[in-house]
């Protein structure tokens, strides 16, 4: 076997897992929205300790089975951590990347989270091909999806106004942040925000 044909082989090995990377990308930002919305981050910190799921599960008031699957898919992704607390029972605790997801943290990006997975922007990314395929105007695709432009849409919809002011100060903070010379990870995280939110 000829070292061209290995490194085609491996190609494609490559592509059969990258395609279902791609086929089932939706599913780490649903279920990163859906640990902000049930406050999954906020309750592991108050605990302070490694939490049980039993405990942890009657205090968001969720499915014990259902929140579990919920859990390991976020501990398999390092959002938290799995940890033992006696012989028989393990608990999860906080990382820094689910402090991030803390309603109100020092560090909390869960407004920009919010804001990226609402419908509404979402409608935006799924118009992107019908903006790239358009040729004589500059209608965005947020208003190709929208029916208005991003400034329009807020003035009409106030849930989406508070959602959007919510998410620019999550971007305030973290360009505040950027300015700091050692900070080069925020730096660079800010000027992908800039870079998706011109999609908009």
């Amino acid at each position: 076997m000829g070292d061209m044909e290995v490194t085609i082989k491996e190609e494609e090995a490559r592509a059969e897992i990258e395609i279902w990377n791609y086929i089932f990308g939706y599913v780490k930002i649903a279920v990163v929205k859906c640990a902000i919305e049930l406050g999954i981050a906020d309750v592991i910190e108050n605990y302070g300790s490694p939490m049980p799921l039993s405990e942890l599960a009657t205090a968001l008031r969720c499915e014990p089975s259902r929140l579990h699957r919920i859990m390991r898919f976020m501990v398999h992704y390092r959002i938290f951590k799995q940890e033992p607390i006696n012989q028989h029972t393990v608990g999860f605790s906080s990382t820094p990347l689910s402090r991030r997801l803390i309603k109100g943290g020092e560090k909390s990006m869960t407004a920009f989270i919010l804001l990226m997975s609402s419908p509404t922007c979402l409608a935006a990314w799924h118009s992107l091909s019908a903006r790239v395929l358009e040729t004589g105007n500059n209608i965005s695709p947020f208003e190709l999806a929208n029916g208005k432009d991003l400034w329009s849409y807020a003035e009409a919809n106030p849930d989406f106004s508070e959602l959007f002011n919510n998410a620019l100060g999550c971007d305030a903070r973290l360009t505040v942040q950027a300015t700091i010379p050692k900070c080069s990870t925020e730096s660079k995280a800010w000027s992908m925000s800039v870079v998706v939110t011109g999609l908009l």
